[in-house]
């Protein structure tokens, strides 16, 4: 229905309308559609937004080398543009395509608005592989961004405790933590898992 209302062949449809035509499209399956569909000239998107649909039907159509190229010219349209970068992250973490997601989100932390969101992005990610030495990484990578937030410190000393790496500086790190906070539960639990791993069962 939503094929037959939308006549795309019958002048250009705007913006709004020839997404919802895509969407249709991808929908039922109809890739090659999709990719005859924008290949043509002067489309109501931005560059962008087509060279994203482009790679998505490139992967579809299992042609790999042609939906990487397509990936680096979306994210080399959308570099200086956080809401089409934004766009782009979440589109290719809804395919299941974490690498290019990742890239995205990576390239938001150069747009200073965007810097909490996509590093809570790229945390989401890493926590999601279940890579517990990429996700320390980054969790590191966030403390010295923000020094004076109390969470990512905290995360990082736990996640060295975890590891059984840096210890005596895990531990210390969460000491110094729940005497500023108190009341954080979270950090009495990495406070404990210190001293579990110290071999004080009593303190822990």
């Amino acid at each position: 229905r939503t094929l037959e209302l939308i006549p795309v062949d019958k002048g250009s449809p705007g913006r709004d309308r020839f997404l919802v035509y895509l969407d249709a499209l991808a929908a039922l399956g109809k890739w090659r559609e999709v990719k005859v569909l924008l290949g043509r000239d002067h489309l109501p998107i931005e560059t962008a937004l087509a060279a994203v649909f482009r790679a998505r039907a490139a992967t579809e159509l299992k042609e790999d080398r042609l939906a990487s190229l397509y990936w680096d010219q979306a994210h080399s349209l959308a570099a200086k543009d956080p809401a089409q970068l934004w766009f782009l992250a979440e589109y290719a973490e809804r395919m299941g395509n974490h690498a290019e997601a990742i890239k995205a989100y990576r390239r938001l932390l150069a747009h200073e608005r965007s810097v909490r969101s996509a590093f809570s992005a790229l945390v989401r990610l890493a926590e999601m592989e279940g890579d517990t030495l990429k996700l320390r990484e980054l969790i590191k990578e966030i403390t010295v961004r923000f020094p004076a937030d109390t969470e990512p410190k905290n995360d990082l000393a736990y996640l060295n405790l975890l590891l059984r790496e840096n210890l005596s500086e895990a531990k210390q790190s969460s000491i110094e933590l729940v005497r500023q906070n108190p009341g954080l539960l979270a950090g009495r639990t990495t406070l404990a898992l210190a001293y579990l791993r110290a071999g004080d069962t009593r303190a822990a």
